[in-house]
């Protein structure tokens, strides 16, 4: 679990403004040259937090590292099956401009869903598919496919945190594309369940009216 708990406290430093110890965190025990848990453990929480760290706008960018995590999805999970290593091998595949290979995981978990071999339902797909149209710089897109989504978000499982990477990016495309009522609706909500100070500066830089 030192990959995983490195993670929680990585996403502590983020919310603490205190980015580049997040990042050493990364380096030491969450990325695959680093981490000592199974590669399931090892690709969920790396793409997580690189996937967090991208569309924070942290700096320095850390698009370096995708091709390692891709690789590393590939030859573990090579093909869907696992849904939950499959949603960030997605984000790998995505992030690293692997069209090809995001394309090819989305269309394997619509044809096990199809095949009625995926439980989660089409959320999973869906969720990937919202994801690549983030990644390709498409935001307005990756709100309507996100938003659309999200109401099945607890079909995937984990836990909150883990969820909420999708929510945040989510909440990042409608900004970026302008929808900033449904960003703050989503805000509120959020605000509602926990505490955090991330959201209420999203919200209080959202423009009036």
């Amino acid at each position: 679990m030192h990959c995983h708990l490195s993670w929680h406290q990585a996403l502590f430093e983020l919310a603490r403004g205190r980015p580049q110890a997040a990042r050493a965190l990364y380096d030491g025990a969450i990325c695959p040259d680093a981490s000592q848990a199974p590669p399931f453990f090892t690709l969920f929480d790396a793409a997580a937090f690189l996937w967090r760290w991208q569309i924070y706008g942290e700096r320095p960018a850390l698009a370096a590292e995708w091709p390692q995590l891709h690789a590393f999805a590939e030859r573990h999970f090579p093909q869907a099956g696992i849904h939950f290593a499959d949603l960030h091998a997605a984000l790998a595949a995505a992030a690293s401009r692997d069209d090809a290979a995001t394309r090819r995981r989305i269309a394997e978990l619509r044809e096990r869903d199809r095949a009625g071999r995926l439980p989660q339902g089409p959320v999973v797909a869906d969720l990937c598919t919202g994801a690549a149209a983030f990644a390709r710089g498409d935001y307005a897109a990756a709100a309507d496919l996100l938003g659309a989504a999200l109401p099945d978000l607890p079909r995937v499982g984990g836990s909150h945190a883990q969820r909420e990477v999708f929510e945040d990016t989510y909440v990042v495309a409608c900004l970026k594309s302008g929808q900033y009522q449904r960003a703050g609706a989503r805000l509120r909500q959020r605000l509602g369940r926990r505490p955090s100070a991330r959201d209420r500066r999203w919200l209080a830089e959202l423009p009036a009216g």
